[in-house]
């Protein structure tokens, strides 16, 4: 449960909740290797579509800008396989989690807030733009626009 109070968010402990603004830039980072997924101005990832070909993902590192590009053919409303590191090629497909918007696969990157490095959560659904964070997170960061408050 939230709370506002004197324009800040408080959570139901009574702590302070930080509120990372649409179109901040996320710094990302591989769940398994720690490296930066973020470069020339986009996240960096592998992609294998629903043929079984590989290529590059470029999506945008700002908070609900839905903006992104392939090297490969993904459908519009279609998942993908699987999205993997463009460093250690390990899959981040979430194994027992599911996209609360359409049922698909979700994928889990690492973003840096409020210094520390968190779980961040994307469809793997072309066309859906559902994202979320760990529900330990949720204590103490929350997205603008998203119904987690």
């Amino acid at each position: 449960m939230l709370d506002i109070k004197w324009g800040f968010f408080m959570n139901a402990t009574g702590n302070d909740i930080k509120l990372i603004r649409s179109k901040t830039y996320l710094n990302t980072f591989c769940p398994f290797c720690g490296k930066s997924l973020n470069e020339s101005n986009s996240v960096r990832l592998k992609v294998v579509n629903h043929l079984g070909e590989e290529g590059e993902l470029r999506i945008s590192p700002y908070l609900n800008v839905f903006t992104n590009e392939s090297t490969i053919k993904v459908p519009d409303q279609v998942s993908v396989r699987d999205i993997k590191c463009v460093h250690c090629g390990k899959s981040m497909i979430v194994k027992d989690r599911r996209c609360p918007e359409c049922e698909s696969m979700i994928a889990g990157i690492k973003i840096l807030a409020v210094n520390n490095k968190i779980d961040f959560y994307i469809c793997s659904r072309k066309g859906c733009f559902w994202h979320g964070l760990n529900e330990r997170e949720i204590q103490d960061v929350i997205l603008e626009d998203s119904e987690e408050w």
